[in-house]
């Protein structure tokens, strides 16, 4: 499926998974996405984007959180994901500081980190 970029009027072809359990920022974050074009799905926990994510839904990009609820974070989430979906590009954003545990996603991989 495409969609249209609003502001630039370019048309996106791209799936994001957006992986966020606090509700509020979840909702902000697809909407500033679809806003820009692109075409969104929401899981609430670690657990509910892998289920998404082993059924080979067609996905582009998976933005997740660290901190989660549940017994997956973003970071297992995330080296799950490189192991078993190699096809599909991981963004890891968090307000906690840099240096809690981004090494154990895969080691060996470069890990970019802003503040």
């Amino acid at each position: 499926m495409s969609f249209r970029n609003e502001y630039s009027g370019e048309v996106a072809s791209h799936t994001l998974l957006v992986v966020e359990d606090d509700n509020l920022t979840r909702i902000d974050t697809s909407e500033h996405v679809r806003d820009c074009g692109f075409e969104v799905i929401e899981a609430e926990h670690a657990g509910a984007a892998l289920a998404l994510l082993m059924k080979s839904h067609p996905i582009d990009l998976v933005f997740t959180d660290v901190q989660m609820l549940g017994k997956m974070d973003g970071l297992d989430l995330a080296k799950w994901v490189l192991q078993h979906r190699p096809d599909v590009l991981v963004m890891i954003a968090s307000g906690i500081w840099p240096g809690h545990g981004y090494e154990r996603i895969v080691p060996g991989r470069r890990v970019y980190q802003t503040l």
